[in-house]
């Protein structure tokens, strides 16, 4: 599928699910509109208007343009799968607990959190409870909250279903996710 089908796609599904919201969740928030344009303008302006401009650039900056590009995209798929769940969690899960992997990323830095959890609802809560008030384990995360502020921080739940509740299958899919990643981790463990 190409890239133009896929935001075709993604902007398809982001709109039924903007009707659907409309109807029964009160719409996407600012943050969710404000990001959808942002991932939408990164993967356009990253993508070459043709393979020979691509060529054209030195190596450096093509590898580079390529990961943003790539991490544009897999921003997009994990916002897609983050709206989806959101809409899940209203209508069919309820109160319970989601284990599953989430990410934290920042708009600014263009890096990214990597992280598993049996319930990523808490500890989404806690990671930005920590950023907010300043304690944050993570000295990556702590720096660039600091510097950029919260609102450069964007929380996800990047992927979840019932072989999540596994605790090594959700381990190796953490570790998996974090060493694919196409830009900077914050993460330190686990990456050697």
């Amino acid at each position: 599928m190409s890239l133009t089908e896929n935001i075709f796609l993604y902007s398809r599904t982001l709109a039924d699910y903007y009707f659907s919201l409309e109807e029964t969740f009160y719409s996407l928030d600012e943050r969710e509109k404000t990001l959808f344009s942002i991932l939408v303008e990164g993967l356009i302006k990253e993508l070459p208007d043709s393979e020979s401009e691509g060529l054209s650039l030195p190596e450096k900056e093509r590898d580079d343009k390529k990961k943003k590009f790539f991490l544009y995209r897999n921003l997009y798929s994990v916002f897609i799968t983050s709206l989806i769940w959101k809409k899940e969690k209203c209508t069919l899960f309820g109160d319970r607990k989601t284990a599953g992997l989430y990410i934290i990323f920042n708009k600014i830095s263009l890096k990214t959190y990597v992280a598993e959890s049996k319930n990523v609802e808490k500890r989404l809560f806690t990671h930005y409870q920590n950023l907010r008030e300043g304690g944050h384990p993570n000295k990556g995360l702590r720096r660039d909250s600091h510097l950029y502020g919260i609102e450069s921080f964007f929380f996800f739940v990047a992927q979840y279903w019932e072989e999540y509740e596994d605790s090594t299958f959700r381990k190796d899919k953490e570790i998996f996710l974090m060493k694919n990643w196409t830009c900077s981790v914050y993460n330190i463990k686990d990456m050697g």
